[in-house]
């Protein structure tokens, strides 16, 4: 979440490679995330007909509510 936050969007492939996760693993979060309405998940063309990529685009819901958490865990006193 906190890299959609940054990116706003990125594609499946490099969500995969920047957590190291699988296409499977990766897929079953994204379902969760998008059920609860913190993400939108949506395959795009690819130009020259290369097929279709996959994007993953945070919503404000999903925004918001990283930012909330990001800020609560900066105002922990440890």
């Amino acid at each position: 979440m906190i890299l959609l936050a940054m990116n706003k969007k990125l594609s499946s492939v490099e969500l995969r490679e920047l957590l190291q996760l699988g296409k499977g693993s990766l897929e079953n979060h994204l379902e969760r995330l998008e059920a609860a309405g913190y993400l939108r998940v949506r395959n795009v063309g690819a130009f020259g007909g290369n097929g279709s990529r996959q994007m993953v685009e945070i919503t404000e819901k999903g925004f918001q509510d990283c930012k909330a958490l990001l800020e609560k865990i900066h105002n922990l006193n440890v």
